[in-house]
């Protein structure tokens, strides 16, 4: 594993020479054939090169190293050596045989942008640590469903590696045996991420996919070995394009196919499994659409069609997207960031055992975005402002600085949660209708004057508003055990017959007052399996110390309980917990009456002796 994890991060660490500094291009594009498909700067489109649009690299004469300049990495864009002077045969359009002449070309320095080298370093730091997460996964519970996706990632992630390529053109043997490992870590890659697919969550694979991952995978990654082999042909000087073209077509429909798989298993997992899939499903399309897009724009010409009436109507947006008749490298540099999604959402779903719901994750996502471009686009409002400001106030500077940032920080922090507020409104209703609940339910509990009242509150109210898998307290005893009395919501044992000791919930809170979560706790019987094992133990606190402990599950869907909701439960169980101290407070009352009044029934004279006196003067 170290092996592989180290060949995947020398593969794009260089790239961030291009961070830092230019490297050169010739100024055109070819396919596989050998067919020029793009002229878009020097030293191609110079008036003495004689390249054009059209005209074909013979293979056969031109020198093999010279050759991979052009062709080292499958063809599309590609960068060189600054310096770097090739000779090219070139025969004119219609590319007829013998036609080819002589053209001499010496590699141009090819400036790039700044915003062009922010998201190229963004994208070699998030492929870094694409592999790295999948390497980590290996490493803390190796199996072959993350294996499978460590495989994946060492080399489908948004790192480039144009400049490893580059630079490997000193030595056209190297750069050949790297084409070939390229080509098995593609074929691997991609039947790794089908083997993860079949296994997630949870490294099993149902019955019906055995054939798939035994019988058709290994035919299916023999397929793309061999046409990714063959798609590097034209660094052997044979043309091939079209299984270039296959290659990346047959990569692509696995992809779709990963995203087919999991949305079928899905369905037939266990809501807290099915939860967990949910998280790695969306994480994927987002992320897989993405990278094929990204992807088929730089590598290939099947979206042209689509990008060339946009990119040369001279419109703004052309100008903010696209170089030439193609997006920029920038534009797709963005889009590749995207991609970052797949090894998040996958590291999350496989190292949590429950996970909140993705749509409400993505819900606050996108406040939270939302958020910062509303500051910023207000930052960029009054900047000018604060510019005239600091000049005419030099003494001030400190001041402004100061003023600013705490402005924004709490402008941010209103915004955030009036945008929190409203998206819970809008689409998640039930958070918004169960905050009002409970909130009702808390003020009633002040009223409750037995401890099965306050039990069955907190069990069937969070249980019904929350849509909760399972809902118990358990009650402290004189002996320190803690037992139900109140019917539970979920749990199928015997009301009586489940019990902990007392040392063991303590040791559980490690003394903390408010709620804390649960990956496990062990009372004489067995807990509720699935959505409904407790997740959530939330302490009262009467008079005396920890009076009870409620304990929730999940969600009945699987999903796991929000930080929102962990509130209102911490909440609910405080006001509980002054209610339990209320109810003592009213036992105790009564006890005392009870003694006096058996004391007021002793003997005549009993009460008068001091030594004999019960409650004192």
């Amino acid at each position: 594993m170290i092996a592989l994890t180290l060949w995947g991060c020398v593969v794009i660490t260089p790239e961030f020479a291009r961070v830092f500094g230019d490297y050169a291009t010739l100024g055109f594009f070819a396919d596989n054939d050998g067919v020029i498909t793009v002229v878009d700067g020097s030293p191609a489109s110079d008036a003495g090169a004689n390249v054009h649009v059209g005209d074909c690299i013979d293979f056969a004469r031109t020198p093999l190293a010279d050759r991979l300049a052009v062709f080292g990495g499958m063809g599309g864009l590609t960068y060189v050596r600054p310096g770097l002077v090739v000779t090219l045969y070139v025969a004119p359009s219609p590319c007829m045989r013998g036609t080819a002449t002589e053209r001499v070309l010496a590699a141009r320095i090819k400036p790039i942008s700044r915003a062009n080298r922010v998201v190229l370093f963004l994208n070699q730091t998030l492929g870094l640590f694409f592999i790295g997460l999948a390497a980590i996964l290996v490493w803390q519970r190796p199996s072959a469903m993350t294996w499978g996706f460590f495989l994946y990632a060492i080399w489908f992630n948004p790192g480039q590696f144009f400049v490893f390529y580059a630079e490997l053109q000193r030595w056209p043997i190297a750069l050949l045996i790297q084409e070939c490992l390229q080509a098995t870590a593609q074929a691997v890659g991609y039947a790794g991420f089908v083997v993860f697919a079949l296994r997630f969550p949870n490294n099993r694979i149902e019955g019906r996919w055995h054939l798939l991952e035994r019988g058709f995978l290994p035919v299916i990654a023999a397929a793309i070995l061999l046409l990714s082999l063959l798609g590097f042909g034209a660094g052997f000087g044979i043309p091939s394009e079209r299984f270039s073209r296959w290659s990346y077509g047959a990569g692509y429909l696995v992809d779709l196919g990963v995203l087919l798989i999991l949305r079928m298993r899905r369905k037939q997992l266990p809501p807290e499994d099915e939860q967990r899939t949910r998280w790695v499903h969306w994480g994927c399309r987002v992320g897989l659409a993405a990278f094929i897009f990204a992807d088929s724009n730089m590598a290939t010409t099947w979206w042209d069609p689509v990008w060339k009436p946009l990119c040369t109507n001279n419109s703004w947006l052309a100008s903010s997207l696209c170089d030439g008749g193609a997006l920029s490298e920038t534009t797709l540099l963005s889009v590749f960031l995207v991609n970052a999604l797949v090894p998040l959402a996958v590291f999350h779903a496989v190292r949590r055992h429950r996970v909140i719901s993705i749509s409400f994750a993505v819900s606050r996502g996108t406040t939270l975005v939302l958020t910062w471009l509303i500051i910023a686009a207000a930052i960029t409002g009054v900047s000018i402002l604060i510019e005239d400001l600091l000049h005419s106030v030099p003494s001030m500077q400190f001041l402004l600085y100061f003023a600013a940032i705490l402005l924004m920080k709490i402008a941010f922090e209103w915004l955030h949660e009036r945008l929190n507020e409203g998206c819970d409104r809008i689409f998640f209703r039930r958070l918004h209708l169960a905050e009002r609940r409970l909130e009702e339910v808390r003020s009633e509990l002040g009223e409750a004057n037995t401890f099965d009242t306050i039990d069955t509150r907190l069990i069937e109210e969070p249980a019904k508003s929350l849509d909760l898998a399972s809902a118990a307290v358990f009650r402290r005893d004189g002996a320190g055990i803690y037992r139900r009395h109140a019917q539970s919501f979920g749990w199928t044992s015997e009301r009586d017959g489940a019990a902990f000791s007392g040392e063991e919930l303590e040791r559980k809170l490690g003394g903390k007052r408010s709620p804390v979560r649960l990956d496990a706790i062990s009372p004489n019987v067995a807990l509720p399996e699935g959505a409904a094992q407790p997740v959530l133990a939330a302490p009262l606190f009467g008079a005396s110390g920890i009076a009870a402990v409620a304990l929730y599950g999940a969600h009945r869907a699987g999903d796991d309980l929000t930080k929102e909701e962990y509130i209102l439960l911490q909440d609910l169980s405080t006001a509980a917990g002054h209610a339990y101290s209320r109810v003592e407070a009213l036992q105790l009352r009564e006890q005392v009456r009870d003694q006096k009044e058996r004391l007021e029934q002793m003997p005549y004279g009993v009460t008068d002796d001091p030594e004999a006196s019960l409650l004192g003067p």
